[in-house]
């Protein structure tokens, strides 16, 4: 804010001179007098000189021809303003702040500036707070061994970028970095030739793992990067604020051996890049490392170990992961990214023109965002051996096999989406289909049911299956084997009972949640807790783990300085709600309390019965429509006053409202029609 603030008040000065001076050009052609206490007129103002403080108390205006060139700081203090060297505005700042002076707290901001020898700067400022002095100094700060920048005037071949100056006394690149493209020959065959080699400066400018990694861009496109360790992110910045602007010439990119990660968002600005060649010693390739349309297939080298989020290489144009037989990770199939042992399968790219795929028998997982932006695929079968969704996993996938039986969505055995469009007919409790494998993430994001039924077969639940949804109770099958982390995510219900087949129940923060059991001893149990406006910084333990003696549950309990209730033989029961059926206006309800050990206790819970009967509509007839605002049922009733009566009635009416047109009453009837 305080920078735009400056230059806006900079650019306010430069059109003061420029209309003053067309003013002033205008009044001598006309014969007018020439009113010049409106101008500036800098070569008449006087001269600063290095390290000297001027003062001033309202605005101040100098000029400043510097007798060596270098590096500049120029200090304000209780102003703000601005350097001028011809059109170019002088803005580099590198510190703010405040101190005292003669016990009053004034700001003070620096500049460090590259200023040329005999050239003609002029420097115009504001005072902040005119009851008090403010001042303005400019000091030699470096002068760089009087080297000279010529970055722009180097006799370069121009291949590549040319560097400018770097002065190891102010750790500081000077003006100069910009990418320069022209052909030359190169007469040893090499991509460098001679006059680049002795007269372009290096242009490293990052460093990785304290390793060294360069680069050199040619005149073609191709960014080659050579040297070890990792290779940062090129959205760089060399020196304090002045960025490479080569990002979208690079249409190739080729990694030389000795390079070993490649870092995140190494090449994300890369949007014209077409082709990437990789060493066989890289190791990591980072998330969002390449984001190209243009960029369609991939060759993952045989020592790569780590791909962070797969998915952000893909998109909808990618077309295909090709990997190295020797990897011992990865592997590919028909473009496919897929781990070694075909367990995993890690992504799908986004443009294979395919309508349809069945992923291969003995794939265990799918990836997060594993068919992302498949917007050609329409049909998919999964294999029997599928037990795990990652999140998103058909994000933007264009699914025409994807089935709902009216309230849930699915493909194949995946329950991928709750379908509240609706909502009228919703159920109280929700029955999940028989068949049902996975419940991907976020498929009953947002619910609110008394209770969803889980089908027996079910095997996993993905992560924020069931986040923000809102039920009574939930019963988890005894095929359940993974609870992926943040499955039940500020989900509202007042207990869980885990069954003996889960073998994994991720970090979880729920609501309202007063206690939780585990069945299986060993199940590997997350940090679970119990979220407050849904804020994980307003969270705490859960209250109560059940377990048995000696389980992860105990465990658990005793990190977390939760309760613990053992289910060893003799224990005293303790009760979960399993099942609740709400009283209706005609019927009694039904909940049914269990200990985890098997022991229940149903209890019928009654409330007085009848509707609460609101009118919702009267028809022209006179009919009433009633709807109860506890059960929705409807019926309906005719009113029985006189003017909605046949036969001898009618005739009575009919005459009477002959007097009530006259006199102009108007009568309301009891079923609130006006009548005359």
């Amino acid at each position: 804010m305080k920078k735009t603030t400056k230059k806006l008040f900079s650019l306010f000065l430069a059109m003061l001179m420029l209309l003053s001076c067309i003013s002033a050009s205008a009044a001598a052609q006309g014969g007018e007098e020439i009113i010049t206490t409106q101008v500036i007129i800098w070569d008449d103002l006087p001269a600063m000189e290095p390290g000297r403080e001027c003062t001033f108390t309202e605005s101040f205006y100098a000029r400043f021809v510097p007798e060596k060139s270098g590096l500049y700081e120029l200090y304000m203090l209780n102003a703000s303003g601005a350097a001028y060297g011809g059109s170019v505005i002088v803005d580099d700042e590198y510190e703010t702040g405040s101190l005292t002076k003669d016990d009053v707290e004034f700001y003070f901001e620096k500049y460090l500036i590259e200023l040329e020898s005999g050239k003609t700067y002029n420097i115009s400022c504001h005072a902040l707070d005119e009851d008090y002095d403010a001042a303005v100094k400019i000091s030699l700060v470096c002068d760089h061994g009087n080297k000279k920048s010529e970055a722009a005037v180097m006799p370069s071949c121009g291949v590549g970028v040319t560097a400018g100056v770097y002065c190891p006394d102010c750790k500081r690149w000077l003006s100069g970095h910009e990418a320069v493209f022209k052909s030359h020959t190169d007469k040893n065959g090499d991509r460098v030739c001679d006059v680049c080699k002795k007269e372009s400066a290096d242009a490293s400018g990052y460093t990785g793992n304290g390793k060294n990694a360069s680069y050199k861009l040619y005149s073609d496109g191709e960014l080659v990067i050579s040297g070890t360790g990792a290779v940062g992110s090129f959205g760089i910045y060399v020196g304090d604020d002045k960025k490479l602007s080569f990002n979208d010439k690079v249409k190739k990119i080729t990694v030389k051996e000795g390079i070993i990660t490649l870092s995140f968002a190494a090449f994300y600005d890369f949007e014209s890049l077409e082709s990437v060649s990789l060493p066989e010693s890289l190791e990591v390739i980072d998330s969002y490392v390449f984001n190209s349309y243009y960029l369609v297939e991939l060759y993952i080298p045989s020592n790569v170990k780590t791909i962070e989020e797969p998915d952000t290489i893909n998109n909808a144009y990618f077309e295909k992961f090709d990997v190295s037989p020797e990897n011992k990770v990865f592997s590919s199939q028909d473009g496919i990214l897929f781990s070694k042992d075909k367990k995993v399968l890690y992504a799908y790219p986004g443009g294979k023109t395919e309508k349809s795929y069945t992923v291969p028998d003995g794939v265990e997982c799918l990836a997060d965002y594993a068919f992302f932006s498949c917007y050609d695929l329409e049909t998919l079968k999964l294999p029997q051996s599928l037990s795990l969704v990652g999140s998103y996993a058909f994000s933007d996938a264009v699914l025409e096999n994807a089935e709902t039986d009216g309230f849930v969505k699915y493909v194949d055995f995946v329950a991928v989406g709750f379908d509240d469009s609706d909502e009228e007919n919703l159920p109280d409790i929700l029955n999940v289909r028989e068949g049902t494998r996975i419940i991907a993430a976020e498929a009953f994001w947002g619910a609110d049911f008394d209770g969803i039924i889980l089908p027996e077969g079910l095997v996993s639940i993905s992560s924020r299956a069931f986040e923000f949804t809102s039920m009574y109770n939930l019963v988890i099958p005894e095929s359940v084997r993974y609870i992926e982390d943040g499955a039940f995510n500020y989900c509202s219900m007042g207990n869980l009972v885990v069954p003996k087949s889960v073998e994994y129940f991720g970090d979880c923060c729920f609501r309202y949640m007063e206690a939780i059991a585990f069945l299986n001893p060993s199940c590997e149990i997350g940090n679970l807790r119990v979220g407050f406006d849904f804020a994980e910084d307003f969270s705490s333990p859960l209250k109560l783990f059940v377990g048995y003696s000696g389980s992860t549950a105990e465990k658990t309990a005793k990190e977390n300085d939760s309760m613990f209730a053992a289910l060893d033989e003799g224990h005293e029961h303790i009760y979960f709600c399993t099942e609740y059926v709400r009283a209706t206006c005609t019927e009694d309800g039904r909940t049914v309390y269990s200990c985890p050990c098997g022991k229940s206790e149903p209890r019928d819970e009654t409330v007085e019965k009848g509707h609460s009967w609101n009118e919702e509509s009267v028809d022209s007839d006179g009919t009433i429509h009633y709807e109860c605002s506890v059960c929705g049922e409807t019926e309906e009733e005719k009113c029985d006053c006189v003017c909605h009566k046949g036969g001898i009635y009618k005739i009575f009416y009919k005459l009477i409202r002959v007097f009530w047109k006259l006199l102009k009453v108007k009568r309301f009837c009891d079923c609130s029609i006006e009548h005359y």
